[in-house]
Formats: structure tokens, C-alpha cells, sequence
């Protein structure tokens, strides 16, 4: 169920998840808005404070809500979408900070950086190649080692003549990158342990 409205919940459409969840709770509630806070511990109170939301798209939400329902039809029964949709993080959304009922608080990203430019490289050109975008720049950063849950772990810096050509141009390439730069990534839990996420293999070229 996706609301659109802002981070003030005596509005009607918050009113409505609240009915959603009593009538079927695998209901999977997504917020949208532009008041959403900006910063990791006002954005973890706002979700806990208000239970009834799963996610929440900040800002303009036409990646974040795209990448929701890429993974919502990713299940192979609808009993697996709830699980699905908030047990990793998800591009452009603020997920509850869990993983198959395991708090998350932290991630470390490792990486084999001559692989990781050589892909970045790859990828832009494929992208100058398919969408053939007149005067368009691309500036990407990963980073490498600990981050803090909510932190950044990502930069793609897009610039086109329109915000649509920006958004098909910031997404293909986010997609890429998760598909095939290797990039690993190792989750850390609250009761200590930590665990390395399957990936993609490295193909040889």
C-alpha cells in the first residue's frame, strides 16, 4: 500500500494503512513524501515511532518507488513479499533496519578496486551508448570498508538536459552496478555476529 502525504500522521491516508494492517498484516506499507527527515536517528525514531509504515521514500520517489515493486514482483508467492521488501535495503527507500528478524547496525563493503573502475568505466560508456543523452555527466563513488547503518554508501551524480533522462540515466547505472561490480558486502548484527551476502560471481572477460 503506497501513502502519499506528509511526515504528519493524523492524516487520512496514514489513517488508512492503519486499516490495511488490521485487515491483512503482510500488508507492505510504503510512505512517500518531502518532509521525511534527512538524518539517520530522526529517520529510525520516525519509523519507530509509527509502526504501521515499512518504508519510506524521501524526496522525489520515482526511483525509490520503482525499486519497491521490482522487488515486490521478485517474490515467487505472495507470501514472500513482505519478507522480501523489508529485509534489505532498497535503493532510494529508508527500510526498517532489519534482515530476517536480525537488527542490522552496520555494513562493511569490500571490493576489488581495479575491477570495481574498470566496471564503473564499462558501464557509463554502455550507458552513453543506449540512451544516447546530449551533453550528459556522470560521477560515481562506492565506499570501501565500515559504514553506520544510514550512512551513505553510494554516489551516483547525474547531469542531463531533463529530470526524466537524469532518472532512466541514475537508475540503469545503479542497476549495473548492483548486477555486476564486484562489490561485497558483509552485514553486522546487534547481537555481534556478522555475516557476508551472497553475490554476483566475477566474470571473466
Amino acid at each position: 500500500m503506497f501513502i502519499s502525504g506528509s511526515i504528519a500522521i493524523t492524516l487520512e491516508p496514514y489513517k488508512f494503512a492503519v486499516l490495511a494492517k488490521e485487515r491483512d498484516p503482510k500488508v507492505v506499507t510504503v510512505m512517500g513524501g518531502p518532509n521525511f527527515p534527512i538524518d539517520f536517528p530522526s529517520q529510525k525514531k520516525f519509523l519507530n515511532e509509527n509502526q504501521i509504515v515499512d518504508i519510506y521514500v524521501p524526496l522525489e520517489g520515482e526511483i525509490g518507488f520503482s525499486n519497491i515493486v521490482e522487488v515486490c514482483l521478485s517474490a515467487k508467492k505472495s507470501d514472500e513479499i513482505r519478507k522480501l521488501a523489508i529485509s534489505k535495503p532498497i535503493e532510494g527507500c529508508v527500510v526498517r533496519d532489519s534482515n530476517n528478524d536480525k537488527k542490522v547496525t552496520g555494513i562493511t563493503y569490500d571490493s576489488h578496486d581495479a575491477l570495481v573502475i574498470k566496471s564503473f568505466e564499462e558501464i557509463y560508456q554502455e550507458s552513453q551508448s543506449k540512451f544516447k543523452f546530449e551533453n550528459s555527466a556522470v560521477f560515481i563513488e562506492h565506499v570501501k570498508g565500515h559504514v553506520k547503518l544510514g550512512d551513505t554508501s553510494i554516489i551516483i551524480a547525474v547531469a542531463c538536459k531533463h529530470r526524466a533522462q537524469a532518472y532512466d540515466l541514475s537508475r540503469f547505472i545503479i542497476e549495473e552496478i548492483k548486477k555486476r561490480t564486484p562489490i561485497w558486502k558483509k552485514e553486522h548484527y546487534e547481537n555481534k555476529d556478522s555475516e557476508w551476502l551472497k553475490g554476483n560471481p566475477i566474470k571473466s572477460s
